[in-house]
């Protein structure tokens, strides 16, 4: 009988999880700017309570500090855009280079006997066909930049909703429990603040300490737009693991089919690689914190599921929300083995 009971409740639990995750994938476009909301939340939040314990009414105080970000976001954004305009001023030659790059590259593949075959129609077309297909790529990764963006929007106004009624929102979640949970859930909920805040407060940190590593790195191998291409780099940061080593094609492509040098691109691509072993073992860890710090194979496990399901909004959020996760999982006496494997202490004992 307690075989069976046992296998139902796995059953159960697999058949929640299937649903869940259907449910989250065509979901997709409500779920994503509502966690991103409840994020941006928890991060202003103590700038708003420091507003209105200085006499500021809550709504003032709201919208102080959203208006404070929003000029951060557009300066940076006017920066970025100032920077890209005089990448874009050479986009013509720069098309011309790589094409150039690709056929002699062509060439070369073209000289090993087992690789003739395949590598004949792409030097028919002199390499178009290849660079199309890399610029579709590179379309379609725009296009879901974009769309992110675009979601900057309705974010903002879940999160100006979040911040008024959030005393409403935590006695609504708080009255579904008692005696010592009522303090446990409220402890609970003060984790998840100060873990979203360690998190993107950390990453923030650790994206300019980054990008001025990367700008440096560039400038002394003498590469371009050494700031433009260094700090590019740094916000892929936030896609733990790879987003720095991703960071670094674009500045290697770049220096690859502008200078007659190849060590350039060599020297680009060995520098990024030292900064990201650098970033993943020594930066983020230890100023995103301890409580953020997830088991590796969760980690990949998180990015690779979240990028099947939302994208790269999934990507970002992957690594933030395992961590609430974990702290959920730590709350209760039953599941704090699942809030262990989730954590980088896995290992110990």
């Amino acid at each position: 009988m307690k075989a069976n009971t046992g296998m139902a409740n796995t059953a159960y639990f697999l058949i929640i999880t299937l649903a869940a995750g259907y449910l989250l994938s065509i979901g997709k476009a409500i779920v994503v700017p509502i966690i991103f909301a409840i994020f941006l939340a928890f991060l202003l939040y103590p700038i708003c309570r420091k507003l209105e314990s200085k006499k500021f009414p809550r709504i003032l105080a709201i919208l102080t500090t959203m208006l404070s970000v929003a000029i951060l976001l557009f300066g940076m954004i006017t920066l970025f855009t100032f920077l890209f305009s005089g990448l874009f001023e050479d986009l013509e030659i720069f098309k011309t280079r790589i094409m150039a790059t690709i056929q002699a590259a062509l060439e070369w593949v073209a000289t090993i006997p087992w690789l003739q075959k395949g590598v004949a129609p792409l030097l028919q077309d002199g390499g178009s066909g290849l660079f199309n297909r890399f610029s579709t790529s590179i379309g379609n990764m725009l296009v879901s930049s974009t769309a992110f963006i675009g979601y900057l929007g309705i974010v903002t106004v879940y999160s100006f909703l979040f911040l008024l009624y959030r005393s409403a929102f935590k006695k609504f979640i708080l009255s579904w429990f008692k005696g010592s949970r009522y303090n446990e859930m409220e402890t609970m909920l003060y984790k998840f603040q100060k873990v979203t805040q360690s998190y993107f407060g950390g990453m923030f940190i650790a994206i300019i300490l980054i990008g001025t590593i990367n700008s440096i790195g560039l400038f002394f191998i003498g590469v371009d737009n050494a700031i433009l291409f260094g700090f590019f780099a740094s916000f892929l940061a936030i896609i733990p693991y790879i987003g720095t080593s991703i960071g670094s094609l674009l500045p290697a492509l770049y220096a690859l089919v502008n200078y007659d040098e190849l060590w350039k691109a060599i020297a680009v691509l060995v520098f990024f690689q030292g900064v990201q072993a650098v970033e993943g073992n020594f930066i983020t860890p230890r100023i995103v914190g301890h409580q953020v710090s997830i088991n590796p194979l969760v980690a990949i496990v998180a990015l690779l599921v979240g990028g099947v399901f939302w994208g790269i909004a999934g990507m970002v959020l992957s690594l933030p929300l395992i961590a609430l996760t974990r702290v959920l999982l730590d709350n209760f006496e039953d599941t704090k083995p699942f809030a262990h494997l989730l954590s980088d202490k896995f290992s110990e004992k």
